[in-house]
């Protein structure tokens, strides 16, 4: 595992901009992702974002079916990429929090997200929904990004 302050998180919603063209933040997040491949920057994620960014993709970021797949191989094949598959230890920790958490919105692919982010010591994320940023986390998109 490698020094995770160095790692770079990538929520749904990185991905999300990342290929969608019309989007706000595309270029901005292209450029992240590109930054962090040229410095050799390890690009975690999870297979519950890939699942929700499977889901939503096609509308999202108006991709044809075919170009969906094509930004999946892009995603799986990207140097430096590790995928990291949610067990069934932090998928039940993580369903238990969330009991905990009534007052917030974040999905149990959030929340999952911000179990692998605090085991790795993760501070940075390419996201832009406010739910990182709000559970204590760098968020270098959208609202919260400074």
């Amino acid at each position: 595992m490698v020094d995770g302050k160095h790692s770079l998180f990538v929520d749904t919603s990185g991905w999300i901009e990342a290929f969608g063209r019309d989007n706000d933040f595309h270029q901005r997040a292209r450029d992240i992702l590109t930054q962090a491949r040229i410095r050799g920057r390890p690009i975690i994620t999870t297979n519950y974002i890939i699942l929700e960014f499977i889901s939503n993709a096609c509308k999202k970021c108006k991709l044809s079916r075919e170009g969906l797949f094509l930004a999946y191989e892009e995603i799986t094949k990207l140097h430096g990429i590790d995928i990291v598959h949610i067990n069934l230890e932090i998928h039940d920790a993580e369903i238990s929090r969330l009991r905990k958490w009534l007052d917030k919105k974040w999905s149990l692919v959030d929340a999952t997200s911000f179990n692998i982010m605090r085991q790795r010591g993760i501070t940075e994320a390419l996201a832009k929904d406010g739910h990182f940023h709000e559970a204590g986390f760098i968020e270098l998109l959208g609202k919260s990004y400074v």
